[in-house]
């Protein structure tokens, strides 16, 4: 496996100032490519050491200044740069509140005091509208952006996965990237900028709730005249075809491969024939949830015949996709995770989730190479990027749309007959939106000279092919780099590129087994539980979005251009980044749901109320006593919040399903308990003329379809509130093919001729 040695930032200074888990997260994604960390922590000292058990290794290596007389982040950010005579390239700050913490301060005084710096703004929701006068914290995000609503038909979930944090976290570096590459590092000076210089700084905002949302953009994306695709949509409650082995151990599966049912049927013996495709519903039929991804009910008993690892064996023998269901951590002593080198270790024994990227670069040769940024205003901060991208499915062409967001030109290489999630609308909107799409039969000779023109023209090529396909295409980086020395190529892939398992398929479902979500999800005492929105796709398309960008900066820091590799395996872990293990082995730091599905403990969890649901996030234990005492549960009230239990809740939960929700929120504020309703679903949030205006709404219109309705773009750059124009657009198949040709060279004759031939469509 590729080593992660590569520094592509390595000439950024960052001042962190944040809070929490969102802005470590995003500091450390900066930290690990190899940015320079000085952090200022509050003077009362930062809350969240408590919080999370990783907190200390998230902040490790950094230099932290004692900043005494500052008593918010934008006065330490002042005297810090006074002080040290240093200009930051990018100042962090904001992430999670908690009780007593009033840290942030005043954050215009902050733009102002550093105008060259890239200020990334971690907050609640961005500004505008009804949604963006809450805490930050975790379990209200959920409640507030819907997605809590989005799993069952009938009652709310909290997720064990972070979504909102993760959210934030994975936007914002992304979007300092996008910035960075705007305005690159400047030398450093003996004193910080005059102030008559013009500024070139830029402030990001990226939220908790468009995190949250990132994770919905498959699951909503309302049309007004939609396409049969648009009834593919897994419904909520759909059972995972997930069996339970004679052993106790469970397998997950994906058997909808051609030919796959018939497959597994036969391995296990089953005589009556499989379900026919086609299950999924249409126009005048829901989907059936019990059956959508196959009879799982009359497969199970033949499951109890096999313990798990035989069952395994004989999956993988038959090449359908399957893995153990295994619990946070299992997954660390894998042995394609420790070929992945994704797991650090310190001299004390101490193993925590590193870097999901691995960045194989060719910087032998001495010297760097400003490679042109194609500088330009904002928003766009990547317009004169071109993108290839020969992705297909979800995880793959969903880490270029988040570059299309930003302003890049991508280009969609799609096979003759199209990307086959083309037969999915939502998860084809999600990922391919603002792309310009080429057919290409990439067998023929001449189709074959096609790619080989537009990649020659390409700063960044992708694709998710299974290993070895790549290189029999020729679109791979040793391949590539003849034709465009400074090509940067990102491989997607289940496993990784190489190792003992590299050969094997992944789909989203096995990787939320494998990876050890299921459980958490699940909840106490019950059977795992799948994810809906298919998280281990999308957060290796943000993840790989977030490797091309660290290519580019690698680029132009060295001057040649670099392979990149991220898989459905590093993300899974990434996602767990929370969980870290001691030298004694034992884990700690990623909280099983409780077996309500509620959250993870009492105080920070969902509740019914007589006429709806409510999220309460009672941080620290004055507000967690206060939160109890308010609902006269003095019993509760006496017990030390951290040993609430089942026990606890059901009281609490009592005195709750008694008030309306108005009455106990107003209850629950007077005593100052933070707490917020539970929206009805993402279109119930969505549904605010200032989403729009904000960017969490996304209206285009279509020929075909008519309006369509998408989750905006995750981030906002201040003073550019703009997005581009194409953004939103998904282009027919083929839909650029002769624009894209003529900008290769391509005469009209030659397109003509290419086209009757069936070369392109």
């Amino acid at each position: 496996m590729p080593s992660n040695s590569a520094q592509p930032l390595s000439a950024v200074r960052v001042l962190d100032l944040g809070t929490g888990m969102s802005a470590a997260i995003a500091v450390k994604i900066l930290a690990e490519a190899g940015a320079d960390i000085t952090r200022a922590e509050p003077r009362s000292g930062d809350p969240f050491y408590d919080v999370y058990p990783a907190y200390r290794i998230w902040h490790r290596g950094k230099r932290l200044l004692v900043t005494a007389p500052a008593a918010t982040a934008a006065e330490a950010a002042a005297s810090v740069l006074r002080e040290t005579a240093q200009r930051a390239d990018v100042i962090v700050i904001g992430g999670e509140d908690y009780p007593g913490l009033a840290w942030r301060g005043d954050t215009e005084a902050l733009a102002r005091d550093c105008p060259n710096a890239i200020v990334l703004d971690i907050t609640a929701a961005p500004g505008g509208g009804r949604q963006d006068t809450f805490p930050a914290v975790e379990i209200l995000a959920q409640a507030r952006s819907g997605m809590c609503q989005e799993q069952f038909p009938d009652r709310p979930m909290a997720y064990a996965l972070p979504i909102a944090t993760y959210g934030a976290a994975l936007h914002g570096a992304i979007a300092v990237l996008a910035a960075l590459w705007v305005q690159p590092p400047q030398p450093r000076q003996a004193a910080p900028p005059a102030r008559s210089r013009q500024p070139r700084g830029a402030w990001i905002s990226a939220s908790l709730l468009c995190g949250a949302l990132r994770w919905g953009a498959s699951i909503w994306a309302p049309a007004e005249r939609p396409p049969k695709a648009y009834f593919t949509l897994t419904p909520k409650g759909a059972i995972p075809f997930r069996l339970k082995c004679g052993d106790g151990g469970y397998v997950q599966l994906a058997p909808a491969v051609p030919g796959g049912f018939q497959r597994l049927y036969d391995l296990l013996g089953i005589n009556t024939p499989p379900p026919k495709p086609g299950s999924q519903g249409g126009l005048d039929r829901p989907a059936d949830p019990r059956t959508y991804f196959g009879d799982v009910e009359a497969v199970a008993p033949f499951a109890l015949k096999w313990t798990r690892d035989e069952l395994i064996a004989a999956l993988r023998k038959a090449e359908l996709p399957a893995a153990p269901v295994l619990e946070a951590g299992e997954t660390w002593d894998d042995p394609q995770a420790i070929h992945n080198a994704v797991i650090h270790k310190d001299e004390s024994g101490w193993q925590w989730m590193g870097s999901p990227v691995a960045i194989e670069a060719d910087v032998e040769v001495p010297g760097a190479r400003d490679a042109e940024c194609n500088g330009h205003a904002l928003p766009g901060p990547l317009t004169g990027v071109r993108v290839v991208d020969f992705g297909c499915f979800a995880a793959g062409p969903h880490s270029s749309v988040l570059l299309s967001d930003l302003g890049a030109d991508v280009i969609k290489i799609e096979r003759m007959g199209g990307d086959p999630m083309r037969s999915g609308y939502h998860h084809y909107a999600a990922s391919n939106r603002g792309k310009r799409s080429i057919c290409v039969d990439a067998k023929a000779p001449e189709g074959a000279e096609i790619i080989r023109r537009i990649c020659a023209s390409a700063d960044l090529v992708h694709h998710n092919f299974r290993p070895g396909v790549s290189a029999r295409m020729g679109v791979d980086h040793a391949t590539l780099k003849a034709v465009n020395p400074d090509i940067v190529v990102l491989e997607s892939s289940a496993y990784g590129p190489t190792g003992p398992k590299s050969s094997l398929p992944g789909f989203d479902s096995v990787f939320q087994g494998l990876c050890g979500h299921q459980p958490g999800a699940g909840g106490s005492g019950n059977d795992p539980l799948c994810y809906r929105f298919a998280p281990m796709d999308y957060s290796t398309g943000v993840i790989g979005a977030l490797g091309m960008l660290l290519g580019l900066h690698l680029r132009r820091r060295h001057g040649r251009g670099s392979a990149l590799y991220a898989s459905l395996l590093n993300s899974g872990l990434f996602m767990l980044s929370e969980l870290i293990r001691s030298p004694a082995g034992q884990f700690s730091g990623a909280p099983m749901n409780g077996p309500e599905q509620l959250g993870s403990h009492p105080a920070e969890s969902l509740y019914q109320t007589a006429d709806g649901w409510i999220a309460v996030a009672a941080r620290g234990e004055a507000m967690a006593r206060r939160f109890a005492k308010v609902l006269g549960a003095e019993a509760v009230a006496a017990q030390p919040y951290r040993k609430w239990g089942a026990s606890e809740r059901s009281v609490l939960a009592a005195a709750l399903r008694g008030r309306g929700t108005d009455a106990a929120l107003a209850t629950l504020k007077d005593a100052e308990v933070w707490a917020e309703p539970c929206a009805g679903g993402i279109a119930e949030v969505l549904d605010d003329p200032q989403c729009l205006a904000s960017g969490l709404l996304l209206v285009t219109q279509d020929p075909d379809y008519g309006e369509q309705r998408q989750i905006g773009v995750p981030v906002q750059f201040r003073d550019a509130p703009t997005v581009p124009a194409h953004l939103g657009s998904i282009d027919r198949l083929g839909g650029h093919t002769r624009a894209i040709m003529q900008e290769c060279g391509y005469s009209g004759a030659e397109i003509d001729d290419l086209l009757a031939r069936g070369i392109v469509a």
